[in-house]
């Protein structure tokens, strides 16, 4: 199944799941899934919100492909089990979410120290720091990391 969709979870809490998904040879289908616990699907969502950022970065040639998942009751009330993101009508997993992930807490530390220098980080993206050396490929770093994140979660110049 993953050969055939490409997806990526943005935001997530125990309450919420969002991010994007398309089937890679037929683009413009939207794409239904299910979140699932134990086989029991918890919440059902159709990959069809716009989506900018993929419209941009020539991801998806409409950019309606991105999802948003509200989890009812939150994740934290089951036991610590992993939750498998699939389709709608399939069991097979396009995405194991370990319950860990719901529950992660807030670290301390250089995140706060730098503040309002770097743009918020929603989990699950840590914070990254590259500090480029000129003529050392960080042009090419900073266009790789720009196709990987959402394009207001970055900042390539401070």
């Amino acid at each position: 199944m993953k050969f055939f969709h490409k997806i990526s979870i943005d935001r997530l809490n125990p309450n919420y799941i969002s991010g994007w998904c398309y089937n890679r040879f037929n683009k413009r289908n939207v794409v239904n899934l299910c979140l699932r616990y134990r086989g029991e699907v918890l919440s059902r969502t159709s990959a069809n919100i716009f989506r900018e950022d993929l419209l941009e970065l020539d991801l998806h040639p409409t950019g309606k492909c991105g999802f948003e998942l509200i989890i009812d009751p939150p994740v934290a009330r089951f036991e610590k089990k992993a939750y498998t993101l699939t389709l709608e009508h399939s069991v097979r997993p396009l995405a194991v979410i370990d319950s860990d992930l719901f529950n992660r807490e807030k670290k301390e530390g250089l995140r706060e120290k730098v503040g309002s220098l770097l743009p918020s980080f929603p989990r699950p993206y840590p914070l990254l720091l590259f500090m480029h050396i000129p003529k050392t490929a960080g042009t090419t770093f900073n266009t790789q990391v720009s196709t990987l994140l959402p394009r207001n979660k970055i900042a390539t110049h401070i």
